[in-house]
C-alpha cells in the first residue's frame, strides 16, 4: 500500500465492501481472523441420512496418486552430480 496514490487503498476496500454486498457472497474467513463472526448457537439439524461408504474409486486421478512415481534415469543422474 506505501507504493500506491493516497486513498487507493480506502477506495480499493469501499469498492470491495460494495461488490461483497451487491453480489451477496461471503468472504471466507479462517477462525478467529478479525471480522470472522461468532458462532451462532446450533438449531436443531434434521439427521442426515448416512452416506453410503465410499468405494474403490476406479478413476484415473486415484489410481495415479496411488502409483509410486515412475523413476527416470536422467533425472536421477542429474541429481547425483
Amino acid at each position: 500500500q506505501f507504493g500506491l496514490a493516497p486513498g487507493s487503498v480506502s477506495i480499493a476496500a469501499t469498492q470491495w465492501a460494495k461488490n461483497l454486498k451487491r453480489t451477496r457472497v461471503q468472504p471466507y474467513r479462517l477462525a478467529g481472523q478479525d471480522g470472522a463472526k461468532k458462532p451462532r448457537a446450533a438449531k436443531k439439524a434434521v439427521p442426515a441420512v448416512a452416506a453410503p461408504p465410499p468405494e474403490a474409486a476406479e478413476d484415473r486421478l486415484s489410481g495415479f496418486l496411488r502409483r509410486p512415481p515412475v523413476l527416470d534415469t536422467l533425472d536421477e543422474a542429474e541429481l547425483l552430480g
